[in-house]
């Protein structure tokens, strides 16, 4: 089962495994934390220099690897930030919600109904922290902002359906998690379904595989409010179209608020039904583009606060130029940025940004970078590898090295 894990996270590739290696201080136990990090930091430097075999990767040292890992399948893995952040939460929201059941005299319930409201939201996919408190704000997408705070405000009151399109990475998922989060915390007895559209196209298949359909429109229609993400995954598929088009006219005439998301405007949805296509685009409809330079910026910051980490000001300027139309791509290459400064030992530059990002632009060149050695580290014969020939030699060593001790040392871990 280790020698699987090792293998699987090894063969996603240098990206995957620079993220995990970052993430290892919180998913290992205190007392593995320094072989972890010893034995892989080895593994790094040895696959720099040329070598006949790949025995001299220390087994003593995968070994005890292995045996500490074998352990962990023993002891329970918690998620302790994850935790501590839902308790906040809840008791946040148990003193909202306590109040106004005081007013029922109906307190003694109110924990035990906060805590099923929060659990549902987080059943649903709905990240907590995407709330309108972390949504930056700028002229690319302040419209669609103001428009998602007055329907937590006036759900269903002015504007029905509302559709917000944009392309990947612009804060569209943001915004309905928001609605979802907020509309909790203002209007605690409505019923809220946040869903992307692959879930109702699965849950309807499901439904009707187990003839269970009837179950599967009730979930979906005895709502107050509903928020749909993709809609543009139901092009194509004129069964699921058509079960949403009667959905949302059930919603729509009991006057549910819908909110729906897509990379592309109602118009441009052309395997849609015109039927489903003009009810979108009877609704208001929301323009999100990506955000500004000095608001990408500001998102950069964010997410190294929550890494724990300060990088020079040109550092994040040269990701946030690199990245302009998409956000996700770019926490993604400043998370790559950040765990390979921190396993290898080096400064966040921006000679780093471009050796490390290189081979993800759409033009990507050879990586040159070498981390320092040290003297005694330094090999009389210095020869230029590249990142990813140097993690390709890393993935065959550990392979083959993990294979001799799993056929004559597995009885012995």
């Amino acid at each position: 089962m280790v020698i699987s894990f090792l293998l699987q996270f090894f063969s996603r590739g240098e990206n995957c495994c620079a993220t995990v290696l970052y993430l290892e201080p919180d998913f290992l136990p205190r007392q593995l934390k320094e072989v972890w990090k010893t034995g892989l930091k080895d593994l790094f430097r040895g696959s720099r220099r040329r070598r006949e075999d790949t025995t001299s990767i220390d087994e003593r040292l995968l070994k005890e690897l292995l045996q500490e890992l074998k352990s962990l399948r023993k002891e329970k893995r918690e998620d302790k930030k994850r935790i501590e952040e839902l308790k906040v939460e809840i008791e946040k929201l148990k003193s909202s919600v306590g109040r106004r059941a005081e007013a029922d005299a109906t307190a003694e319930e109110a924990p035990r109904e906060y805590l099923s409201a929060v659990l549902e939201l987080r059943l649903m996919g709905v990240d907590p922290k995407h709330t309108f408190d972390t949504f930056l704000v700028d002229s690319n997408n302040a419209f669609a902002y103001r428009v998602a705070k007055n329907i937590v405000e006036r759900p269903a009151a002015v504007y029905n359906p509302v559709f917000i399109y944009g392309d990947v990475g612009t804060g569209k998922t943001h915004l309905l998690h928001a609605i979802a989060n907020e509309m909790k915390n203002t209007h605690p007895t409505l019923k809220i379904l946040y869903a992307p559209v692959e879930r109702f196209i699965n849950e309807m298949i499901k439904a009707v595989d187990l003839n269970r359909l009837e179950n599967f429109r009730k979930r979906f229609r005895e709502v107050d409010v509903l928020l749909i993400d993709d809609v543009q995954f139901l092009s194509g598929k004129l069964e699921t179209q058509m079960e949403f088009f009667h959905t949302f006219n059930e919603l729509y005439s009991r006057g549910a608020q819908i909110v729906l998301s897509s990379d592309r405007p109602p118009v441009a949805l052309e395997q849609l039904e015109s039927r489903l296509r003009s009810r979108f685009q009877a609704g208001l409809i929301l323009d999100v583009k990506p955000p500004g330079h000095e608001t990408r910026v500001k998102i950069l910051k964010l997410r190294c606060a929550e890494l724990g980490v300060k990088p020079p000001e040109d550092v994040l300027e040269k990701i946030s130029k690199m990245f302009p139309a998409n956000v996700r791509e770019m926490l993604g290459a400043l998370n790559r940025v950040v765990a390979y400064s921190q396993f290898m030992e080096v400064p966040m530059t921006v000679k780093l940004v471009d050796d490390v990002l290189r081979e993800v632009m759409l033009e990507p060149r050879r990586l040159e970078y070498e981390p320092p050695l040290t003297v005694e580290e330094r090999p009389e014969e210095e020869e230029s590898v590249s990142l990813e020939r140097s993690v390709d030699k890393i993935e065959k060593a550990l392979m083959e090295e993990l294979e001799k001790i799993k056929s004559r040392g597995s009885e012995e871990v």
